[in-house]
């Protein structure tokens, strides 16, 4: 102990007495430890643990609807969950949650919440214990409507809305003007069931009727608006078994009822891999910085040696003393280590002092969303171990290089170095080595980031085929206010009848989704005569309910047909226009208007044709997809947006809508946002892999480019004698430039090459990533090359120029 202890003291001196090199090589580690030990944040609270606060959930799957090409299809139905739940023998059990916003509170002054409306086993199965209280009885989960009034509470809606009150339970708290019971508060760390979301309370799934969200989620097989199905495993069961019983039950679901079940097929997959929440957007994206954040602690592990071996050969006068006076190999192995342990300690220390910032990435570059996203920042034990284990790695891949020059120096060999003022040429080819790989790493890197940053551009330039341009976008949430169906249908019409009359307005509409949100478009079975689908084909078909002149709002064109009319009412014989995709693919391109579809056992008439957009991503292929009066199909449960195309001033054009808006309703819970930034959401993904592999592909570059600089300074420092030589005998200034350029360059060149290769094989990894190009883009690889070759004759330019000034009576003097 008191070994380790005099070379940490050793150490700290030695670090102190060079506070220039103590600086760049503690700054260098901080920056990569701290990306590291963020992007591991990230990925832990996302993918590794989704679900905090639950107990045991190396036990837990996700269970999620997929057709027969693969495509996930968003939401179960509750009959379908009963029948899983009842006949699943390798399960302990499943629960169902249905993501909801809702409202608190009334008389005017309601409180926006969201909340999950759950099964009656939701917190027992998830092994969730309350903070108070108790939750959900089976009497109070049964299914039929209305069974359980009563609500548990987040932590924070305790804290806030209640103010912590230790007398909280049994209170009543109004929810969609409808009174429930408060019975638990759910513990702090228990967030809900959606990764990325913070919920304020859960409710049985019964009570939806009762709350007007959701009239067929009881009682209708087609209805597949839960968001969340979670199951646990039988002890002993892994999930290969159990999603093989899901995909028998489905297959015998797909037989017995298929006009909602007919192609769709229920898959069992780990908790990281769903495509609810956070997950589903940022998934990809972390995959890859992951990948990029471990090529920038290589780059900087390689850097921080190469200074180390700088250091070392300064030093070799020391360890060369000390081993021939009797120190052991392993007594100077063990003070390297010490001070690259050192370094690294305090490296670590200042990157976890960054990455709290640094964490806050992913919520500063989220567009303007209307859900409660939350992206946890606390840097828990898990996050602490981590850096920890990055530590001791840069410890490792730091020291090593520095400790083995260190023992296998000789007393002769360190005075003779010492008297020349030189460097072993082994030493010079592995520093040059080192240069190789970070160069190769950072090409890697930064032709990453050129093709994301590409990608995200080519996504931006795609027409999404509709106009977004002087375009607001308002979505109203009275169904969690408690309204009926027509109660709302007629806020609607009084809404347009007033906005039309505001100074600037050009047009109005509204419907009851809007395209390219964060979650998929609703989808509805058909039945079409004439078109024999395949046994494994899935006929739950993409729609939207909109009003008369959506369309021509958004600009999208009629080919056929006519509109929807104000007459189009609910009594009427219910119309539908689809769009193109949809003539080619189930009416086999011919007359679409006057065909007829059945809509959920209702026959519907197509009354008009419009062209393919984009419906739930900019990148998605052209689909099949139908729209449906507003007015004939709204109903309780289902929330409405506002389109309102203005002449320009859409500041005050939004202000008109509140006013109106709570003229009409003073209970109306609404945001006000541009289509256009509506739209940008979409892209969130793109724009989080673009925007953080660029910062670091830029910090790779720098890096790199340091790395080399270092290299080439200190090959030209240790070569001063011959270069004042070389100038006594005649040499010109241009030839000693282009000899240390000739060096520096053929180390780029070198790294370069191995980098660009790499990139290449890893390159089908990331194609399916990309938009509109492929990962072997050979503009991107050479912009890659020109910003490193750019860096390199920079950083090798001023070690040229210092050694084509080198005077010989310098150079002898300096020896």
């Amino acid at each position: 102990m008191h070994a380790v202890l005099s070379d940490l003291r050793h150490g700290l001196r030695i670090l102190r007495n060079h506070p220039g090199f103590t600086f760049v090589a503690v700054l260098t580690l901080a920056l990569g430890i701290s990306v590291n030990t963020t992007v591991f944040s990230w990925t832990d609270h996302l993918l590794l643990r989704p679900f905090p606060g639950i107990a045991e959930p190396e036990s837990l799957a996700l269970i999620e609807m997929h057709t027969a090409n693969g495509e996930f299809r968003n939401g179960m139905s509750f009959l379908d969950y009963l029948d899983y739940r009842d006949n699943a023998r390798l399960l302990t059990g499943l629960v169902v949650a249905r993501f909801t916003p809702l409202s608190l509170g009334g008389d005017g002054r309601p409180r926006r919440a969201w909340g999950e409306l759950v099964s009656g086993n939701y917190f027992d199965l998830l092994g969730v214990k309350p903070a108070l209280g108790r939750t959900f009885t089976v009497e109070e989960g049964r299914r039929d409507a209305g069974a359980g009034p009563v609500v548990v509470i987040s932590h924070g809606l305790w804290k806030s809305y209640f103010r912590q009150d230790p007398n909280v339970l049994g209170k009543r708290l109004r929810v969609n003007r409808h009174e429930l019971t408060v019975i638990g508060v759910a513990p702090e760390d228990f967030l809900g069931t959606t990764p990325g979301l913070a919920y304020d309370l859960w409710a049985p799934l019964n009570m939806a009727p009762a709350m007007g969200t959701g009239n067929g989620t009881l009682g209708y097989r087609g209805t597949r608006d839960l968001t969340t199905t979670i199951a646990r495993l039988r002890p002993g069961v892994n999930l290969a078994q159990a999603g093989a019983e899901m995909r028998a039950l489905s297959s015998r679901l797909a037989a017995a009822y298929p006009d909602t079940n007919r192609g769709l097929t229920a898959h069992l997959i780990p908790s990281y891999a769903g495509h609810a929440g956070a997950q589903q957007l940022l998934q990809a994206p972390l995959r890859i910085l992951a990948a990029v954040s471990v090529l920038l602690l290589l780059i900087v592990c390689a850097n921080v040696a190469n200074l180390l071996l700088a250091r070392g050969v300064a030093r070799r006068r020391e360890f060369g003393i000390r081993l021939a006076m009797g120190a052991r190999p392993g007594q100077v192995l063990r003070q390297v280590f010490t001070e690259t342990l050192l370094l690294a300690s305090v490296g670590a220390g200042a990157g976890m002092l960054i990455s709290p910032w640094m964490v806050q990435m992913l919520r500063v570059l989220l567009p303007p969303v209307d859900v409660p996203i939350r992206f946890e920042t606390e840097m828990g034990w898990r996050t602490l171990i981590f850096t920890a284990l990055l530590c001791i790695t840069a410890t490792v891949a730091c020291g090593v290089a520095p400790a083995l020059l260190a023992i296998r120096t000789s007393l002769r060999e360190s005075m003779e170095s010492s008297g020349r003022g030189g460097a072993s040429r082994s030493t010079h080819h592995l520093r040059a080595a080192l240069v190789v790989c970070e160069v190769a790493l950072a090409s890697v890197a930064l032709i990453g980031a050129g093709l994301f940053l590409r990608s995200f551009r080519n996504a931006t330039q795609i027409s999404p085929g509709f106009d977004t341009r002087d375009v607001n976008v308002s979505q109203f949430y009275l169904s969690a206010s408690g309204y009926t169906g027509p109660e709302q249908r007629q806020f609607c019409r009084s809404l347009r009848e007033r906005l039309e009359s505001v100074p600037g307005v050009v047009a109005v509409s509204y419907a009851d989704q809007i395209p390219m949100s964060l979650g998929p478009m609703p989808v509805h079975p058909l039945t079409i005569p004439g078109y024999a689908a395949p046994p494994d084909e899935d006929m739950n078909i993409g729609r939207m309910f909109v009003a008369p002149g959506f369309t021509s709002l958004l600009g999208i064109a009629l080919r056929e047909g006519r509109d929807f009319q104000e007459s189009d009412e609910a009594k009427k014989p219910l119309v539908m226009l689809v769009n193109e995709s949809f003539v080619r693919r189930y009416l086999g391109g011919g007359t679409a208007v006057g065909a007829k579809v059945q809509v959920e056992k209702v026959w519907a008439t197509i009354v008009g044709v419009v062209a393919d957009v984009k419906y739930n991503s900019l990148t998605e292929r052209s689909m099949p997809f139908f729209y449906l009066p507003f007015q004939q199909r709204f109903q309780p449960g289902l929330n409405f947006s506002f389109y309102v195309k203005t002449a320009g001033n859409q500041a005050a054009v939004a202000q008109a809508m509140q006013r109106e808006a709570l003229k009409l309703n003073r209970d109306a819970i609404f945001t006000t946002t541009s289509f256009t930034q509506s739209i940008e959401g979409s892209l969130y993904p793109q724009r989080v892999a673009a925007m953080l592999l660029g910062f670091l592909g830029t910090v790779c570059l720098l890096l790199a480019g340091i790395g080399l600089y270092s290299v080439m300074n200190y090959a030209v420092s240790q070569r001063t004698r011959e270069m004042g030589i070389r100038v006594a005998l005649g040499a010109r200034p241009a030839q000693i430039v282009g000899a240390v350029l000739k060096e520096g360059l053929t180390l780029t060149a070198t790294g370069l090459v191995l980098g660009g290769g790499c990139a290449l094989v890893f390159a089908p990894w990331v194609n399916s990533l990309l938009i509109h190009m492929t990962a072997a883009d050979p503009l991107t690889f050479a912009a890659a090359a020109g910003f490193l070759a750019v860096v390199a004759l920079t950083a090798t330019l001023l070690p040229a120029g210092r050694a084509a000034m080198t005077a010989p009576t310098t150079a002898l003097r300096s020896e």
